[in-house]
């Protein structure tokens, strides 16, 4: 693996180098960049424009965004894009003894699932669906939503087949794109593989999408990389080699790792783990599955080129894509230490220079989850954290008037 320019990071949290912080200190504090990052990403659910350009395009009265609770259920997509959010302007309050009612729709449109009423107030109108009892990822069943005008008692248990009822609708479109010579993929095709179920990590048993797989690995790296630290100030070199296998086996994937000449022991830690499936970096080219940086690469690349994004998707692709290879460069330096570390000989790990070795580690994989300062901005920039918030924020559909019956879907 080479590394494509040098890196050059600022550790977000200034943790000292010549003592370790708290766990409760380091988690607090993640969690704080954490909170920031998801309050940015609301405000960019607030501020996504609501109307399109142009003399023909369709009246836009607003959005309606997948958003995850983030009750996470490890070896699941429980708790992913498991929620929806509404919001619509400039809509006329709907007639006397009537309500708007939210449903999602399959990609047949054919099964449809009632959300709720929309709360409508000075031409707004509103809609937080909370999602099911199991948390379920709405993303990889529906991809159609439409709105209708009905009555308020009885609340309507199917969607009405008469479209005259329906007055908005929206839809991510599962056209492909004719570029795509290849794969055929839709824009619903690449958020589903980034935000739901991506085929080629199913076929290794991996339930889930590119995004949130790379997002735990990020953060059992960190968590490895303090406790290795930690080991070796306790003079446990054996705990201190075994968890830095064990982040070698993440960042490589274990169907590489043979390549680090490490002991059968260390080699073996994570045979069967399914984080170790797919590695965070790539060794080889064309490697199949592409390791996860990559892959997600791969699929942000084809988004801004596909007819049916949005300008702001595909805006938001490219930020994603600078984020990317941001962390990229993190994950190379937290590589290349440990790689360093575990061919040193025993006497050479009693060495100062391993003890600053394993504080750059903690550093480059802490930079790696919560980014970098931005000295202009004073925001941190670059981080899997911040690409895990941007990437949910791409499943956004924008809201059409119906215009006659046959405009919605």
């Amino acid at each position: 693996m080479t590394r494509e320019q040098p890196w050059s990071g600022y550790d977000i949290f200034q943790w000292s180098l010549k003592g370790k912080p708290s766990l409760r200190s380091l988690f607090a504090a993640l969690l704080w960049t954490l909170a920031i990052l998801l309050v940015a990403a609301s405000l960019l659910i607030l501020l996504w424009p609501t109307s399109l350009s142009g003399d023909h395009q369709p009246e836009i009265v607003g959005n309606a965004f997948f958003i995850s609770s983030g009750l996470l259920d490890t070896g699941s997509d429980q708790g992913i894009m498991d929620q929806l959010q509404i919001r619509l302007q400039q809509i006329p309050p709907p007639a006397t003894g009537h309500r708007y009612y939210a449903w999602l729709l399959d990609d047949k449109g054919s099964n449809a699932l009632l959300l709720d009423a929309l709360q409508t107030s000075d031409g707004r109108a509103s809609l937080t669906y909370k999602g099911n009892a199991q948390h379920q990822d709405l993303l990889a069943i529906y991809s159609k939503l439409v709105i209708t005008e009905d009555v308020v008692s009885p609340v309507p248990t199917h969607l009405s087949t008469d479209k005259t009822v329906w007055r908005y609708a929206s839809e991510l479109s599962a056209v492909p794109n004719p570029a795509d010579t290849i794969n055929h993929y839709s824009l619903l095709a690449h958020l589903r593989h980034l935000l739901a179920q991506d085929p080629k990590l199913q076929n290794l048993g991996l339930t889930g999408g590119l995004d949130i797989w790379l997002y735990r690995n990020t953060l059992k790296i960190l968590e490895w990389s303090g406790s290795a630290r930690d080991a070796y100030q306790g003079h446990d070199v054996g705990l201190m080699q075994r968890q830095l296998a064990r982040i070698q086996a993440y960042l490589m994937g274990q169907k590489f790792l043979p390549e680090e000449n490490l002991s059968a022991t260390l080699s073996s830690l994570l045979a069967n783990a399914p984080g170790s499936r797919v590695g965070i970096l790539s060794v080889q080219p064309n490697a199949s599955p592409p390791a996860y940086l990559d892959h997600i690469l791969n699929h942000l690349l084809e988004l801004t080129s596909s007819p049916s994004a949005t300008d702001q998707q595909r805006q938001l692709a490219k930020e994603i894509q600078t984020a990317v290879k941001t962390a990229r460069e993190h994950f190379l330096a937290v590589y290349e230490k440990i790689h360093t570390i575990l061919h040193l000989a025993p006497e050479q790990l009693a060495d100062a220079g391993t003890s600053a070795l394993l504080n750059t580690i903690f550093t480059e994989a802490n930079a790696a989850l919560v980014g970098n300062i931005d000295p202009t901005t004073n925001q941190a920039t670059g981080g899997v954290a911040q690409i895990h918030y941007l990437v949910q924020s791409l499943a956004t559909m924008s809201v059409q008037a119906c215009r006659g019956t046959g405009s919605c879907l």
